[in-house]
């Protein structure tokens, strides 16, 4: 595992003992675009009933036979994203593959999908071309922010939460977000 992966486990270590000592429950995961699943079976291992949506099927047999890992091949901008349902959702190397438009429409699926109080990751490569600002991520708290070279590129790693709103400010943006 290398440095980002590293520091990617140590907080999703971290947020799983935060989870576990406030919830008995069952935690659910979101690993979009999860790719040869690394990261779902890593949620797997933690506890976590995972989705993994990826839209290539050959990598996704990979994760056939690994119980609480539920598969979709999908184009991400096709899953059915479900309200306010998943803990954590991890969304890595996935970002800035995707224009503006659809950028903007998965970070709001994203927050959509997540529990308020849920946390996200995300790592995506800067591109001059089609920048990813920070500020397109102004609905989250930013927990924590880390900038990496790697292979001669800057990646940015992110961890958000999604704030406890009082219940008028929650309409509010719910309303935006639409």
């Amino acid at each position: 595992m290398d440095n980002v992966g590293k520091l990617i486990f140590k907080r999703l270590e971290f947020i799983v003992q935060r989870l576990k000592q406030k919830n008995n429950k069952n935690l659910y995961a979101l690993d979009l675009g999860c790719g040869d699943g690394y990261w779902s079976k890593k949620l797997q291992e933690f506890g976590f009933i995972v989705d993994a949506v990826d839209k290539n099927k050959d990598i996704l047999n990979n994760l056939k036979n690994n119980k609480n890992i539920n598969i979709y091949c999908t184009d991400v901008l096709n899953f059915k994203f479900p309200k306010k349902y998943y803990d954590v959702v991890i969304c890595l190397n996935l970002l800035h593959l995707l224009n503006e438009n659809n950028r903007t429409f998965i970070i709001k699926k994203i927050y959509n999908t997540t529990k308020f109080g849920g946390t996200a990751f995300l790592l995506f490569k800067q591109n001059i071309n089609n920048p990813i600002l920070i500020s397109d991520f102004w609905i989250f708290d930013i927990i924590f922010c880390k900038n990496f070279f790697l292979n001669n590129e800057w990646y940015i790693f992110l961890e958000l939460k999604k704030p406890k709103f009082s219940h008028k400010l929650k309409k509010i943006i719910e309303f935006f977000l639409k």
